[in-house]
């Protein structure tokens, strides 16, 4: 009883559980379905796999475009062997559908896509799916294209080879897609059942049916097989000869039109190849006949009177008859019928016998004879076998290669070059190429890369400015994830390449680094990531010194300046100070002994470019007097490339200055964008003259004046004198009237020009003295009484 109830309970937690999954399921798939908009980013997934399962953790079974389906999720899984179910009864398969969609990544046109399917209830002939089924296929959540009922477009259906039963329907696409769907539009015959494994997509050129038709080194003949009985048997093959071409629109017609009672009418047609085709127990062969009829497809009543058997020779070896014959029905998107046995043993002939008392008509066609090797086995045509002698129905990490021979090993190389310069400049953009190159797939091992991201990295002075990135494959400047995916695929060797810009924001020495982070299967390449870089020269002024310093980890240190040795730098710093460009070599300590050890260094030089110091000469001081202009001119000893700046604003290499006092001028000249640069003063001492010059205009005849000086503010003790542009003798001393000097006429408006020089500084003073109105210097008589004394008398 209590193992009953635990058994109750786990039954109804089951239950639970799934009706939760159910519901978070529908609402994620609503999500998707309503709001395409909102899809991630997607990278191509284009590996040339045949049939390769659109399957995997991104890949779910889309509800809003999905009904009647049960256990959907077995159409995604890794178990090619499990399957989903549309319907379930002839009312419910009307109208049922099913929808995968992949979030990861999308699918490119031009492939062929579709399901692995096994219907139950019946075979999907060409004339069922015309109209009965279709596919479409979606682009985040937009329909881009669906199959046709005729043309390039149209359904195709043939039998999954070694599948007992599974069938193919696809159609070739024509655009992208990310989403494939399944529809039943119409009743399908007696199909009640559709049973869904997965859905795949590959080139249109991969086999379906893996016959080898027998056409070369072959011949045909037919004969009468008739044994016992009572009547007339008449048989007979007509078009012998198109046995032996692969064709499937012309035939042989086998026919019986007589009856034989107590007996068997018969007639066979066979193929005889010129060499021996190998068979064994280990390794069989399969061998048989297409067929097909005027009505249809083969019916069981047919099926039943048909016999292969194969021959060494003359001698019968093996003899197959009725259902204990494999059928396989719509090769090549006809209606054909492939009929096979495995042979076991070597043979050389092939025959197809009917057997019938009654007649059977003469529309029963045969194409051709074939064979179809499965060399390990295992069920699977040798054309379709993805993994040689073991299971193939799981494909874990859904890259196409089945687990039981994926060795999970991709190999994959990521290198860096830098654009067509390695030296920038501040300012500029520099450009860089990351490319992973997938090899081929040696010998079967090397896998498409899956889940492939490659992060890549600029250093410091190094800002995106742009990036072009290869169709399928998505790049985000801001983390510099660089995510492929499943991009690089197929057997060959395949490169892909991100190219980014970058911004010079600094000097030295500038990098992009680039390595994978991410990939599902091992990585058989050493190479799994690179670098490239720019040399940003470094300016200064001669006699800066800028250290270098190299890693740590190496030994035997060896700086080079422009590519020669310097002596005696051997240490991991070096101190630099003059112009070049500079590295190093070293070898990685640690080495074993006896191994190789190639030196290291640095890839990109550090270019130091050292402005030379101009030495700078503002001039000798000068002296000048107050109020008068003096020009001051710098030289330096550099003839060009100089610049100059004076303490008074002016940028030219001569100035003119009036100072009123003694002042010092500053004169800076640079050199170069670095600035390197050198300063000089020069003195100009300011003196100062008299400065008043205390004149007085004096008449000193009829007619006449003279001037009287007495200035102020020289300097010395003594000055000269200069009247009307004449010198006049002798020096004067300050603070003492001079005598009246110089006799000049009055006129109206008369005046001096004096100049009076300090005869310490050389300074003057420059003056007029106006002269006297014409009329104060002008004589008039005066009549005075004249006394008169007798002094004798008489």
């Amino acid at each position: 009883m209590v193992a009953f109830l635990f058994f109750f309970l786990l039954l109804q937690f089951n239950h639970l559980m799934k009706k939760i999954y159910q519901c978070l399921y529908l609402v994620v798939g609503l999500l998707l379905a309503v709001t395409p908009s909102m899809a991630q980013q997607q990278t191509i997934e284009n590996n040339g796999i045949c049939r390769d399962p659109i399957s995997g953790t991104a890949v779910s079974v889309n509800p809003a475009r999905s009904q009647a389906v049960s256990n959907g999720a077995n159409v995604t899984d890794a178990d090619l062997s499990n399957f989903a179910t549309l319907g379930g009864s002839l009312a419910t398969i009307l109208g049922s559908k099913i929808s995968l969609r992949d979030q990861a990544q999308y699918y490119p046109g031009g492939n062929v896509a579709g399901f692995v399917v096994e219907p139950v209830g019946g075979l999907l002939t060409a004339s069922l799916l015309n109209g009965g089924i279709r596919l479409s296929t979606y682009r985040n959540g937009t329909l881009v294209q669906q199959s046709t009922t005729s043309g390039a477009g149209a359904l195709e259906a043939s039998l999954l080879a070694g599948s007992n039963g599974k069938q193919l329907i696809s159609f070739a696409t024509t655009q992208p897609f990310d989403e494939i769907q399944l529809e039943v539009l119409q009743a399908i015959g007696a199909i009640s059942t559709l049973r869904v494994y997965y859905a795949y997509e590959g080139p249109g050129s991969c086999p379906t049916d893996c016959v080898q038709p027998l056409t070369t080194g072959v011949t045909s003949q037919s004969g009468n097989s008739s044994s016992g009985g009572i009547g007339v048997c008449a048989v007979g093959v007509n078009n012998l000869n198109n046995l032996t071409d692969a064709s499937l629109t012309n035939f042989a017609t086998m026919e019986i039109t007589g009856v034989s009672i107590g007996g068997n009418c018969g007639v066979f047609a066979e193929v005889r190849s010129n060499t021996t085709i190998p068979a064994s127990v280990s390794s069989p062969e399969d061998v048989g006949f297409a067929i097909g009829s005027g009505a249809g497809l083969l019916d069981v009543n047919l099926l039943s009177r048909l016999t292969i058997s194969t021959y060494s020779d003359n001698t019968l070896l093996q003899s197959v008859s009725g259902t204990s014959l494999v059928r396989g029905d719509l090769i090549g998107g006809t209606e054909a019928t492939l009929l096979s046995f495995k042979a076991t043993q070597p043979f050389n002939r092939v025959r197809l016998t009917i057997n019938s008392p009654v007649a059977i008509g003469s529309d029963t066609r045969v194409y051709y004879a074939f064979t179809r090797s499965d060399t390990d086995n295992d069920g699977v045509p040798d054309c379709l076998d993805k993994c040689t002698g073991v299971d193939g129905t799981l494909d874990s990490d859904s890259d196409g290669i089945p687990d039981g021979c994926d060795q999970n090993i991709g190999d994959v190389r990521v290198t860096v070059t830098a654009g067509s310069t390695t030296t920038a400049t501040v300012g500029s953009v520099v450009s860089f190429t990351v490319t992973a190159t997938k090899n081929g797939n040696i010998n079967n091992l090397y896998a498409s890369p899956t889940g492939l991201i490659i992060s890549n990295t600029l250093t410091t002075g190094l800002s995106s400015v742009s990036y072009t990135a290869p169709t399928g494959t998505l790049y985000d400047p801001a983390t510099g994830s660089w995510t492929i995916g499943s991009a690089l695929s197929g057997t060959a060797v395949q490169a892909l390449s991100l190219v980014i810009s970058a911004q010079v924001d600094s000097v030295g020495v500038l990098s992009n680094t680039a390595k994978i982070t991410r990939m599902d299967q091992s990585n058989a390449s050493s190479i799994t990531g690179g670098s490239a870089c720019v040399s940003v020269p470094i300016t200064g002024c001669e006699g800066d010194v800028t250290e270098l310093s190299a890693p740590g980890g190496y030994t035997s240190y060896q700086w080079f300046r422009n590519n020669v040795a310097i002596s005696g730098a051997t240490g991991q710093t070096y101190e630099a100070s003059t112009s070049g460009s500079y590295s190093y070599t070293a070898i990685a300590s640690g080495a074993p002994t006896g191994t190789l050890n190639c030196p290291s260094g640095n890839c990109c030089p550090v270019i130091l470019d050292l402005t030379p110091i101009p030495t700078v000469s503002a001039g000798q001081d000068v002296t000048i007097c107050a109020g008068t202009t003096t020009t001051l001119t710098a030289s330096t000893t550099l003839s060009t490339g100089v610049s100059y700046r004076w303490s008074t604003g002016d940028v030219t290499a001569s100035i003119q200055v009036s100072p009123t006092i003694t002042t010092a001028y500053t004169v800076t000249a640079i050199v170069g964008s670095a600035a390197c640069f050198s300063v000089d003063t020069v003195v100009v001492n300011v003196n100062s003259g008299p400065a008043t010059a205390g004149g007085i205009a004096r008449c000193t005849s009829d007619g006449f004046y003279a001037v009287t000086l007495n200035p102020s503010g020289g300097v010395g003790q003594t000055y000269t004198v200069t009247l009307n542009g004449q010198a006049v003798t002798g020096t004067f001393t300050y603070g003492v009237e001079t005598q009246p000097l110089g006799n000049f006429a009055v006129s109206a408006g008369s005046t001096v020009a004096v100049v009076i020089t300090d005869s310490q500084t050389g300074c003057s003073l420059q003056t007029t003295i106006a002269g006297p109105a014409p009329e104060a210097c002008t004589c008039t008589t005066v009549c005075t009484p004249v006394v008169v004394k007798r002094l004798t008398s008489r």
